[in-house]
């Protein structure tokens, strides 16, 4: 009889853990904070500076604080009356939140207190952007970003970094 009692809450027990972890929505990154985000990326969007407000606001054509932005590159092919794209930029959105923003490629790496950051930049071959060793960071800049995801995965593997993080611009307020 106790064979059985001990057995049913053993299932009880393992049930209960497994129906926990199907409700974490996150996973969790080695220094115990939530996942990094994930973004979907416009690699045929254009981006275009515009502080003075020339450009008009479409149904193709959005805008994020002092930029002008297309998803599909349609304004790239628009009249930009002396306004010149700016072919770094590109457009993304959060799939956590939805929310559009603006990047120029660039990845912050947060890594282990100790290392010299500027050698995982060279493993991966990535360009070094800037190195905070104070705050255990480094910024390179990602010549593609179709690949994203592929150099996140990539580098979570390795134990020397700790997250990863796309810098993003949102806008901000803008009076108009």
């Amino acid at each position: 009889m106790e064979r059985v009692i001990f057995c049913s809450k053993i299932w009880v027990t393992l049930f209960g853990l497994f129906a926990a972890t199907a409700c974490v929505s996150e996973s969790v990154r080695r220094d115990g904070l939530p996942d990094e985000r994930s973004f979907e990326v416009y690699a045929s969007s254009s981006v275009a500076s515009d502080p003075d407000n020339r450009l008009a606001i479409s149904s193709s054509i959005g805008v994020l604080g002092d930029y002008k932005y297309s998803l599909d590159g349609s304004l790239a092919k628009s009249n930009l009356r002396g306004i010149e794209l700016d072919k770094k930029n590109k457009v993304v959105k959060d799939k956590r939140t939805g929310k559009i923003g603006i990047t120029q490629g660039r990845l912050i790496v947060k890594y282990v207190d100790g290392l010299n950051g500027e050698n995982i930049a060279l493993d991966y071959g990535l360009n070094l952007v800037d190195q905070l060793p104070s705050i255990n960071r480094l910024v390179v800049q990602l010549s593609d970003l179709t690949n994203l995801e592929q150099i996140q995965e990539t580098l979570s593997l390795d134990r020397r970094v700790l997250t990863t993080s796309l810098e993003v611009y949102y806008g901000g307020y803008q009076e108009r």
